[in-house]
């Protein structure tokens, strides 16, 4: 005697139950392309402000030490003679000198400025944009 046995499973409500699913994965796929759409935008847009930012600061520190502080250096040099033949009092070289210092200040305030927006950039490209043997020796860096 011999028996076979042969089953076969008919699935009757799969069908809807497989149209959710598969509605639920397109609408996941849907969201994870638009969070990447999203990213990307976001990534766009910070590296314009960045590279707007670097521009800006290499454009005032352009100013600065063309323009600025060698107007602030003449300015002090001249309340110094001025206060050497009596001219001017003491306070006026002090406070020439003081401005000289600020805008000196405000040059390596904008070259740290201009570092991060580089570093910056470097990190959002993922890419290096200068030559760290070059920056090293720009620097004064030993190595």
């Amino acid at each position: 005697m011999l028996s076979v046995m042969f089953g076969v499973n008919l699935p009757i409500f799969a069908g809807s139950k497989q149209t959710q699913m598969k509605r639920e994965a397109e609408a996941m796929r849907d969201m994870a392309v638009a969070d990447l759409a999203a990213q990307q935008l976001e990534t766009r847009g910070r590296v314009g402000e960045r590279y707007a930012g670097l521009r800006q600061s290499r454009a005032l520190i352009a100013l600065y030490l063309h323009t600025i502080l060698p107007q602030a250096e003449a300015t002090a040099a001249a309340a110094l003679a001025a206060y050497r033949t009596g001219s001017v009092n003491f306070m006026t070289v002090l406070d020439a000198q003081v401005n000289v210092n600020r805008y000196r200040q405000q040059v390596v305030q904008l070259e740290a400025e201009q570092g991060q927006a580089i570093a910056e950039l470097e990190m959002l490209t993922g890419s290096p944009l200068l030559d760290p043997d070059s920056a090293a020796d720009a620097a004064g860096v030993p190595q």
